[in-house]
C-alpha cells in the first residue's frame, strides 16, 4: 500500500480540489451538478423514493458509490425522484419541485440514471417533470450546461424549454424545431439560433451580453449576436413554462453553472466540464 508524507498528501488532496470547478473559477451566481464542484464532498440532491415515500439529502459522492442506489431499492419498482438539486455556489439558489408527480428521476427501476457513464437527472415530457429555483442577475452572465435530447416531443409547437421564467418569458434556452431542423436557441428579448447538435449529450455554452452574446457547442463557436437586453429576476424554471403548454424538457441534464461573465475563462471552464463528462471537444 502506498504511503505519503503529511506534505505530499496535503499536495495530492489540494491537486484533487483544484480540479473541481468552483474552486479553480469561484463566483457562480448557481451551480447544480451531481459531482462535487467545490471543495470536500457537498450534499448535491435531496431524493424521495417511491416503496415509501421517505425522503433524503445524498452528497456527490454517495451518488456514485452506490449508497443513493442501495437506500432507493434495486427492484425494477424502485424509483428515485429528485425533490431539491442543491446549489453549489453558497447562495441557496436551490432548484426544487415540492409535487411528487413533477419531480425527475434519478434512480429508474432500480438503476441509477446515466449518461455517458455519469449520474443524470431524467426529465419526461410526458410527465411534465420540472424544477424551479430563485435568482437575481443582470447581464453579461454566461449558463454552461451538460444534457442530451431523448425524444422531440409532440405537444405545443414542438418546442422543449431547457430554462425559462415562470409566468413570463425570457431569458430562456430552447430546443425546438422548424421544419425537419432541430434549432437550440437562447434569448433575452431577441434570438440566437443554432440549427444542429441537439441529439447527442452535448456541452452548450451560452453568454448572455446584450449585442455582444453568443454561443458555443462543446467548445465550438456557433454563433454571435443580440440575445436582447433582459435579466434574471425572479422564479425560473428548469424544464417548461408556466403558460399551460406542453414545452417540457425530454432528456437528461447532468451539470447548469450560471455565472456572471466569465468569459475570460471561458476555455478552461469548458475543458474542465469536457474532462469530467467525457465530452470531446471541438
Amino acid at each position: 500500500m502506498a504511503r505519503f508524507s503529511g506534505s505530499r498528501l496535503l499536495t495530492l488532496l489540494r491537486s484533487k480540489e483544484d480540479a473541481r470547478i468552483l474552486y479553480s473559477y469561484p463566483g457562480a451566481s448557481a451551480a447544480f451538478s451531481l459531482r462535487a464542484l467545490t471543495v470536500g464532498d457537498p450534499t448535491v440532491v435531496r431524493v424521495r423514493r417511491s416503496s415509501d415515500n421517505s425522503e433524503a439529502n445524498f452528497t456527490a459522492r454517495e451518488v456514485n458509490d452506490g449508497t443513493l442506489i442501495a437506500w432507493v431499492g434495486t427492484t425494477a419498482s424502485d424509483d428515485g425522484f429528485v425533490v431539491t438539486w442543491f446549489d453549489q455556489s453558497g447562495n441557496g439558489n436551490d432548484a426544487t419541485q415540492s409535487t411528487a408527480g413533477s419531480q425527475p428521476l434519478i434512480v429508474d427501476g432500480g438503476m441509477l440514471v446515466t449518461e455517458n457513464g455519469n449520474p443524470a437527472l431524467g426529465f419526461a415530457f410526458a410527465e411534465a417533470q420540472t424544477m424551479t429555483f430563485s435568482l437575481t442577475l443582470s447581464q453579461p452572465f454566461e449558463i454552461y450546461h451538460v444534457l442530451k435530447l431523448n425524444n422531440r416531443d409532440t405537444g405545443g409547437d414542438d418546442t422543449q424549454y431547457i430554462l425559462d421564467r415562470a409566468n413570463t418569458v425570457d431569458p430562456r434556452i430552447i430546443i425546438g424545431k422548424a421544419a425537419a431542423t432541430d434549432i437550440y436557441r437562447i434569448f433575452a428579448g431577441n434570438a440566437l439560433d443554432d440549427t444542429a447538435h441537439s441529439q447527442n449529450q452535448i456541452l452548450r455554452s451560452s453568454l448572455f451580453n446584450g449585442a455582444s452574446s453568443s454561443y458555443y457547442v462543446d467548445g465550438g463557436f456557433i454563433t454571435s449576436g443580440n440575445a436582447g437586453a433582459n435579466n434574471f429576476n425572479g422564479n425560473y424554471r428548469i424544464s417548461g413554462i408556466d403558460t399551460g403548454l406542453a414545452y417540457f424538457w425530454d432528456g437528461t441534464l447532468q451539470e447548469f453553472i450560471i455565472y456572471a461573465d466569465q468569459s475570460a475563462n471561458r476555455v478552461a471552464i469548458e475543458q474542465n466540464i469536457a474532462n469530467y463528462y467525457g465530452i470531446t471537444l471541438a
